[in-house]
């Protein structure tokens, strides 16, 4: 076994470069206002939220996604609904979903691209 009492590990010791910017400096020059204590910006959305193949399929993380797409979209104005084909697409890219047969091909079992 190694003995790692004498090593030298971790972080190295800083190196101080005076051109930085530091946060410290720019903090004060302008006062933020309070933030107010919660913010909904879901009234904006017009339209069905829907499901996104969450009911069926379970690709919570994509369907939240396009969900805030929409309710981003929505607060600027030009509201955008992903379709349901594009959070499934985009859910299959990620984990390896076959919507063909319901299959889900592992990172590690995944060829690289």
């Amino acid at each position: 076994m190694v003995d790692h009492s004498g090593m030298k590990l971790g972080k190295q010791s800083p190196r101080h470069d005076p051109r930085t910017l530091q946060f410290a400096k720019y903090l004060h020059a302008f006062e933020l206002p309070t933030p107010p204590a919660s913010v909904d910006w879901s009234p904006a959305v017009t339209v069905p939220w829907g499901m996104m193949h969450n009911d069926t399929v379970g690709d919570c993380t994509c369907a939240a996604a396009g969900h805030l797409i929409m309710e981003w979209t929505a607060n600027v104005g030009a509201e955008t609904t992903p379709s349901d084909e594009a959070i499934l697409a985009a859910y299959s890219a990620i984990t390896g979903y076959d919507p063909s047969t319901g299959a889900t091909t592992t990172a590690r079992s995944r060829p690289m691209s």
